[in-house]
């Protein structure tokens, strides 16, 4: 598959996958495209290569990795009640080390819309269930630090959390949140139960940019672009604006197109 591709290309220069560089990666991208293979196919291959990554348990290198300027096939997009079973219906696995933060970060995707990058700067400081709010720090290109308010069946989860399982550490989420690898391991893990369940509700789960993407749109339609800007993070309004054109009473029609964010 793709990660034999890759193998078989860095023999060529005498690398091993465990020896290789983030311009190594770079350098195999040029390869890729001058092969003449469409930014789709490349994206593709990527995301093949951060799993290989975190599968050997390596600096990720890949993780997050992706050519801009790619067309993506629409994602239909789920309705307020739609989330809000995915939410109710979620039971955590019995095992596992993540298992007391698996439903919490579920509700931070659905009713904050973060993304794992935004999870990786959450500090234990951040969170404020006495105001019932939750700080997500900017990142250094894109997204602006926000308040976001918590909804009410969130606090008493975290409460639960913090008093009783949550390990020592300046993060809010540890130790997950201590590397993207393992973080995207749990996202990865989290997904696949969902999809499990979300079948027998009648709901089309897809991934978790689906269900920050109709968060988006719900939040358009209830404050306008400009908040919904300030809540999504987004530094420029343009990265807003797609969502508008989405009508808002039909959002389980899905949209007439898709605009990666990451």
């Amino acid at each position: 598959g793709d990660a034999k591709k890759y193998s078989n290309w860095l023999s060529l220069y005498n690398l091993s996958i465990a020896s290789t560089t983030y311009s190594n990666l770079l350098d195999y991208i040029g390869h890729l495209q001058s092969k003449g293979n469409a930014s789709a196919f490349i994206n593709s291959h990527l995301r093949h290569l951060s799993l290989y990554y975190s599968y050997l348990q390596l600096p990720n290198i890949a993780y997050n990795v992706r050519l801009r300027g790619v067309s993506y096939a629409s994602l239909p997009l789920l309705s307020a009640e739609n989330l809000d079973q995915l939410y109710y219906h979620f039971t955590p696995k019995p095992q596992g080390i993540y298992r007391y933060t698996d439903q919490l970060l579920l509700g931070l995707i659905i009713y904050q819309a973060l993304d794992e990058k935004d999870l990786l700067r959450i500090n234990y400081e951040d969170l404020n269930l006495r105001s019932g709010k939750l700080y997500v720090p900017g990142g250094l290109k894109r997204k602006s630090g926000r308040q976001l308010p918590l909804a009410a069946h969130q606090i008493i989860p975290f409460q639960h959390y913090l008093s009783t399982h949550r390990q020592a550490s300046d993060l809010l989420f540890y130790p997950q949140c201590a590397t993207s690898s393992r973080l995207h391991d749990q996202f990865t893990s989290l997904a696949k139960q969902i999809r499990t369940f979300s079948v027998d509700l009648g709901i089309n789960f897809i991934c978790f940019n689906q269900l920050r993407q109709s968060r988006f749109t719900l939040w358009i339609q209830s404050y306008g672009l400009r908040k919904a800007q300030y809540l999504a993070g987004f530094k420029y309004v343009s990265s807003m604006a797609v969502y508008r054109k989405q009508d808002p009473s039909d959002l389980i029609e899905g949209v007439k197109k898709y605009h990666p964010l990451q």
